[in-house]
């Protein structure tokens, strides 16, 4: 018998065999590469509003998502079992794992159980549930103690220690502070404390901190000198805190409107003055009403008629002198009605000192008005650098129609007037000039140091900073909107750092406007830019040096509605002034719009590092 032989051809064999060799790989890791679950987040809307949270798996696999007592959790809006019932939920999962389950949804007042595959290949068990947790917060912020209507400390809060910024003897004061939502505190004896309570931290004590689910933080409170920073202010907001804001006619009692000109500060009072009126004095931590300065009627009237008031405008040194400045123009007569043109008053200059509150007026400067500028106006701004009891210098800018570019400055050394006459700076060459509205300051008490203008009209509607020794721009922002009036400047170095403090106002019964600005002077390179371009309701300033701004609208006359009786400022009066405080911790920041506000504000140096 033959035997049958199959033959297999050799191109198929080879092709089996190297089949037989490339047998697929298995690519299963042999370990996970980290948690294959990460986290689970719930979805739901409590109160009306949408809220998410979050829990992650413990050693045990079990995953609680924690949901607030509260919710939104400075409420007393409490949460319930209700609101767990049906949430959606969403895993986060490592790449190539897999959950066999679908858990688009469920109920967190149950456990759930899901398998999911991990990148082995290895099936692993989770448990899922929420659970309602009371709050564990502890925080105490915003603590300040409060000694008197002059007096307060606004604590220094590091991690478990309140310092006091105060190294003297501190009587009773009331403490005011925030905790964390439903927290509460207790003294050191264990009795309560709440916010308004009056207390005594000249000594060490302790304020515990009692969060809502009983966890406990232990405080301590001294008295201590902060550190400062290095250079100048803190311009976090939450640092820079609104002193007073008082309406000038009906809190503070001003009642002739369209005629409140100017600030002055001497120490502890911030003085306002307005046109024929007695100056008055408020407390200038507090804003409340001290009391008036009695004006004698030669620095108060002047001839009958709208603008011949001699306590026209009023500001004060370093030192706490106050100056007083008539307003001297002249009214061109009608040589074809036979009218003779004449001063508004005396025809000179008159400038009046008052050491503090409490003195009587000396006549400090007069200057007769020569042939050559009588067609020249003075008086609606004066401004003074240095102490006149130092070193100083006084700048009277000149205001009038046509438009100048100049002003007028005294020097003064040693507590003296170098000269009754005043020395005449021009900026002719700048190309700039202005008409009624400019105020200009010296950067120093140096009578050649660099200056700043701040003025209204087609080439001075520009924050410009001059060149001293030669008059020239050295720097200057953009047009400022054309529809509102550049009106005051003041400087101030504090914490060794130059301060530049700029008024913008609305004399219309429209627009929003009446603008408060603070610049930083250290690096000229920064000061360019725009503030508020036109149209544009002041909201685009862009400028390097601008660290502090009040563009909110809140402080004007039309803020208060008055422009709807006629009182829109039309006058384009408003003012601004810097000064420091005894401990050098402080920088503050007064400034009005007439018919609306006077508004101060309070900035620091305090070091407050890893707060």
């Amino acid at each position: 018998m033959k035997q049958k032989l199959i033959h297999i051809p050799a191109l198929l064999l080879a092709t089996l065999c190297l089949l037989a060799a490339c047998k697929p790989q298995d690519l299963t890791p042999a370990k996970s590469s980290g948690e294959p679950l990460t986290s689970v987040t719930a979805y739901v809307t409590i109160n009306g509003e949408a809220a998410e949270f979050t829990g992650y798996p413990d050693a045990d696999n079990r995953i609680e998502i924690p949901f607030p007592f509260y919710y939104p959790i400075t409420s007393d809006y409490k949460v319930s079992n209700f609101f767990l019932e049906d949430c959606k939920v969403i895993a986060t999962l490592a790449n190539n794992v897999i959950i066999k389950e679908p858990i688009n949804r469920l109920d967190l007042t149950l456990e759930n159980v899901i398998h999911l595959i991990d990148q082995t290949k290895q099936e692993r068990e989770y448990v899922i549930t929420g659970v309602i947790k009371h709050l564990n917060l502890t925080d105490i912020y915003d603590l300040k103690y409060t000694v008197s209507e002059k007096v307060f400390y606004n604590a220094i809060i590091k991690g478990d220690e309140i310092m006091i910024p105060n190294n003297e003897t501190l009587p009773d004061g009331v403490v005011t502070f925030t905790l964390a939502p439903h927290a509460t505190a207790k003294k050191a004896d264990g009795s309560p404390l709440k916010s308004g309570d009056t207390v005594n931290f000249d000594e060490e004590t302790f304020i515990t901190v009692v969060a809502d689910d009983g966890t406990q933080r232990k405080y301590r409170v001294y008295k201590g000198s902060p550190s400062k920073r290095d250079k100048g202010i803190n311009t976090d907001p939450d640092f820079v805190s609104y002193m007073f804001t008082r309406k000038l006619h009906d809190e503070v009692g001003i009642s002739v409107y369209d005629a409140t000109t100017g600030l002055a500060v001497s120490g502890d009072y911030l003085i306002i003055n307005t046109r024929g009126q007695d100056p008055v004095v408020l407390d200038r931590f507090t804003g409340a009403n001290v009391g008036t300065i009695s004006l004698p009627a030669e620095c108060k009237q002047g001839k009958a008629g709208a603008e011949t008031f001699r306590n026209f405008y009023m500001t004060s040194d370093d030192a706490g002198n106050i100056l007083i400045t008539n307003l001297v123009l002249w009214k061109y007569g009608d040589a074809d009605a036979g009218i003779p043109g004449e001063w508004n008053d005396l025809g000179e200059v008159k400038i009046w000192r008052l050491k503090d509150i409490n003195s009587a007026p000396e006549e400090y400067i007069s200057w007769p008005i020569s042939d050559e500028n009588y067609a020249l106006s003075f008086g609606r701004k004066l401004s003074v650098t240095g102490s006149l009891d130092g070193d100083a210098v006084i700048v009277l800018p000149c205001v009038t129609y046509p438009a100048t570019s100049g002003f007028y400055q005294w020097t003064v050394k040693g507590g003296e007037l170098t000269d009754t006459a005043p020395t005449w700076v021009s900026v002719a060459e700048s190309g700039m000039n202005w008409n009624n509205n400019i105020d200009i300051v010296r950067m120093s008490a140096d009578p050649t140091s660099d200056f700043f203008t701040f003025g209204y009209s087609d080439t001075a509607r520009q924050l410009t900073w001059f060149n001293g020794r030669n008059n020239a721009v050295k720097k200057q922002l953009d047009l400022v909107d054309v529809n509102y009036v550049p009106n005051s400047l003041d400087i101030m170095e504090f914490n060794g750092t130059p301060y530049l403090a700029a008024i913008q106002l609305n004399s219309f019964t429209w627009g929003r406007c009446d603008f408060a600005w603070l610049f930083d002077l250290t690096l000229e390179a920064n000061f360019e830019g725009i503030l508020n371009e036109q149209g544009t309701m002041g909201l685009t300033a862009n400028v390097p040096a601008l660290v502090w701004s009040d563009i909110s609208g809140l402080w004007g006359p039309k803020a208060l509605e008055y422009a709807a009786g006629g009182y829109s400022n039309a006058n384009h009066h408003a003012d601004v002034i810097l000064a420091g405080s005894d401990s050098g911790y402080y920088m503050y920041m007064y400034f009005m719009f007439c018919n609306g506000y006077v508004v101060g504000v309070q900035f620091d140096c305090i070091d407050r590092g890893g707060e």
